[in-house]
């Protein structure tokens, strides 16, 4: 069915109704609009139609209404892979569509732009253009900002001088070109009136026929945005991420990485590897990924004020939408991101000083001698890697809101916000897994050295946003710490008595729901190992959704339906040292879920998110968990769809193949939970999509971001990270609070079963770590100086 409309002039409801027919007709979801400015659809709980095409009936009930000025489509799955393109009004305004051509020319991609442009293309009310067209050959990501630039002095709002006034060096982005993707809403034309709140229409620029829209390829896709981000694009690059300077008294020569990089160009990293330059623009160099046979567009640029490395495409062995140094990109080509492999490689290739930086504070003057092979040849799991996979639904979006304004690690953000929203969402929600109901809850642990790890960092960004969206929920439903067992109890914990005037009555707490963010977790493991605390069989209880309870007669505690989620702070070595094998085999450990955390790159002057960006990606998150209560009141067994079943069951057999064929060691205890645990990242993504239909992309998310856990669990436990005899050292000495001198380590920890070498090797780790110091006192019958080791802070 196609419809062709009249002029603007002369545009009524009529003129509506057909055009959504034909919407509908070429099988997209249309909705109406609200006629008060607000571009919203004009439905309550209009989400469920995010996965479900409304009937002829709901149309004609729609739109046949005589005054009806609006109508709108969905984007994404529902409507056959549309999606829609805009280039904002102040970008047209600045001749954006002019600039574009030489590059969209340049990228091979001209034609594309072209085809769009003469299909489905329409002028919003405000100037700009709107692009409409499926994708052929991939699911549609969500809403992308594709370019944007700071804010000029005459475009903020009283809110963005308020944020000023607090931070004067902070960037407020506004937008110049995005897309409306899986779920977004658009509206098209010809809705005009009071649609907008200009009185201005909805008007065509091409054709004229609502529904018939073009296809394009992800490749060109790509290419595309690559093109308008690099020409439109205007935000100031973000840092780099550094590598921290060892802690050391001196130093003999140079980092092999930093002499290397001074004497490389990008060309000289990237095209031995086959990767081509195809245009250049200013300081920036545009490369094109090896194996794209298209010769379509660009994968990624080089240069600018960091020379860093910048990639767009996931066919890549980089990571996405972060800057990366010549020393990182060389070591993730050549040496499978093994850093330390990559640093000992070049400098015995002759880069850098001849020897390694002396790092021995208590024993100035003697260098280490060990060399870079055999430092390559002991070198430990490269670090993990967040699969695409992971990055999808609401979850992405939160990551990609906020990642270009912290220094947070995207991947302890994304499982942070999962394990937050699965405590939200509550536990009247659970999918069944043999005779286990698994809830939306997974508790991941953070793990990150203490000085850039950014742990608490990616906390804190997800507190940010919680606070934003629901105050109550962070402030009624969040504790600090944990101490024992029945500490946590009492948070939770049942009423007590029916009569309220009766002594001792306590009407207990109502809402169960409880996110326990534990900073300092290496004290939680030391406490939970005392003799009498009850706290390790607590949690076990807790994350089982088991009855908590105290034995205490006096006054017993009881908590029935609490839904506690925790989210702890670690360094590596803590954590391999706090660890006992109790807490391996009586399952503790293996509840929590070991993620790996990293500061992404380094923000001087700090940032934050556009505040219309968060409030729209707080609406949507609104919309979802509304329409869920609307539908289910909070309740409700999730069932995975015929796809899921089928990739759950091979993954399933797979898995556990491997596991079996594995020898027994404490990672593999460790990893023994993943089923549950992907179980239950799979319902929290679902429940963010509004569904209790576990389908196979939620799967797929859930099991990328289990890989990641077990990719950090093995580096953490399989790595110089992981030492485990440096845990015990730890341990020992924060027993005393004098510290522990050189001799006691020796006879009492290790019972002289260390030779001097090693245990020198051993203290200087110790050292380096930071929070622990050594001190040389001469005894009262004088001799030789003691050296005493001593804990100056905890790490976290």
């Amino acid at each position: 069915m196609t419809a062709t409309l009249p002029d603007v002039a002369t545009l009524t409801a009529e003129d509506v109704r057909t055009a959504a027919r034909a919407w509908h007709a070429a099988g997209c979801a249309v909705l109406p609009v609200k006629a008060d400015g607000s571009k919203r659809p004009d439905l309550a709980g209009w989400t469920r139609y995010q996965a479900e095409q409304p009937s002829a009936q709901q149309m004609a009930a729609w739109f046949n209404d005589a005054d009806r000025t609006g109508l709108g489509v969905v984007c994404g799955a529902i409507s056959g892979g549309l999606e829609m393109f805009e280039l904002e009004g102040r970008a047209v305004a600045d001749g954006a569509r002019e600039r574009l051509v030489p590059a969209f020319d340049a990228a091979g991609v001209l034609d594309v732009w072209r085809r769009l442009s003469k299909g489905y293309a329409e002028w919003t009310p405000s100037g700009g253009l709107h692009l409409l067209y499926r994708l052929a050959d991939r699911e549609v990501p969500g809403n992308t900002k594709v370019a944007r630039r700071p804010k000029r002095e005459d475009e903020y709002t009283d809110e963005d001088r308020a944020l000023l006034a607090k931070h004067p060096n902070k960037v407020i982005p506004t937008v110049l070109a995005e897309t409306r993707g899986e779920g977004g809403f658009v509206v098209v034309a010809p809705s005009h009136g009071t649609t907008h709140d200009s009185g201005k229409p909805w008007q065509f620029s091409g054709s004229s026929t609502p529904g018939a829209v073009p296809t394009i390829t992800w490749a060109e896709r790509d290419a595309l945005f690559a093109a308008v981000h690099a020409v439109l694009d205007q935000m100031p690059e973000p840092e780099p991420p550094t590598r921290p300077a060892a802690r050391q008294a001196a130093q003999s020569g140079d980092r092999p990485g930093d002499v290397w990089a001074a004497r490389t160009g990008w060309a000289d990293i990237l095209e031995p590897h086959g990767w081509k330059h195809v245009w250049r623009k200013g300081d920036m160099d545009y490369w094109r990924r090896p194996g794209d046979d298209k010769k379509v567009g660009w994968s990624a640029r080089t240069g600018g004020r960091h020379d860093a490395l910048w990639v767009w495409s996931t066919s890549t062995e980089f990571p996405t939408e972060e800057s990366i140094t010549k020393f990182r990109a060389y070591a993730i080509l050549d040496h499978q991101g093994n850093d330390h492999q990559a640093a000992s490689a070049l400098r015995a290739a002759g880069h850098g000083g001849d020897r390694w930086p002396v790092n021995e504070p208590h024993r100035q003057g003697r260098a280490r001698t060990e060399s870079p092979q055999k430092r390559a040849a002991t070198a430990g799991p490269a670090w993990p890697v967040l699969h695409e996979d992971a990055r999808y639904g609401l979850a992405a979006d939160l990551v990609n809101l906020y990642d270009p304004h912290t220094e947070a690690d995207p991947a302890a953000v994304m499982l942070t916000f999962l394990a937050t929203a699965g405590c939200r969402f509550g536990s009247g929600y659970y999918i069944t897994g043999g005779n286990t109901r698994h809830a939306p809850k997974v508790w991941p642990i953070l793990c990150g050295d203490t000085a850039t790890g950014a742990k608490g960092t990616a906390v804190a960004v997800v507190r940010s946003f919680w606070r934003t969206h629901d105050k109550q929920f962070v402030e009624m439903n969040t504790a600090t710490g944990l101490s024992t067992g029945e500490g946590l109890i009492r948070i939770v914990r049942d009423a007590n008595g029916d009569d309220p005037s009766a002594p001792g009555f306590d009407e207990g707490v109502h809402d169960k729901r409880l996110w326990v963010d534990a900073p300092e977790f290496a004290s939680v493991l030391e406490r939970a190992r005392r003799e009498g605390n009850s706290l390790s069989g607590t949690l076990r209880e807790a994350y089982d959704d088991l009855p908590l309870q105290t034995m205490t007669s006096g006054s017993p505690l009881r908590a029935t339906g609490s839904h506690v989620v925790i989210v702890p702070q670690i360094t590596p070595t803590e954590l391999v040292g706090k660890l006992t094998a109790t807490d391996v085999a009586n399952g503790l450990a293996n509840r929590f879920m070991t993620v790996c955390s990293r500061m992404s790159k380094t923000l001087p002057e700090g940032s934050a998110p556009d505040p219309d960006d968060v409030r729209d990606f707080s609406r949507r998150l609104d919309e979802v968990t509304g329409a869920l209560f609307r539908a289910y009141h909070d309740r409700g067994e999730l069932r995975r769809t015929a796809a899921a079943r089928k990739l759950w069951a091979s993954e399933y057999h797979k898995r556990m193949n491997q596991r079996r064929d594995e020898a027994e060691s404490p990672v593999k205890s460790l990893l023994a939970r993943w089923h549950a645990n992907s179980a239950r990242l799979s319902v929290i993504y679902a429940l963010l999509d509004g569904t209790l239909d576990v389908d196979e992309r939620h799967v797929r998310a859930a099991l990328a971001c289990w890989d990641y856990v077990e990719a950090s669990t093995r580096y953490v436990f399989g790595s110089a990270a992981g030492d485990r005899d440096l845990g015990r050292l730890m341990e020992f000495i924060d027993e005393s609070e004098t510290g522990r001198t050189r001799k006691a380590i020796s006879v009492e920890l290790f019972q002289r079963h260390k030779t001097k070498k090693e245990l020198d090797e051993l203290l200087d780790k110790l050292l380096n770590l930071g929070g622990y110091a050594c001190s040389r006192q001469v005894g009262p019958n004088g001799g030789a100086p003691a050296a005493t080791y001593y804990r100056v802070r905890s790490g976290g």
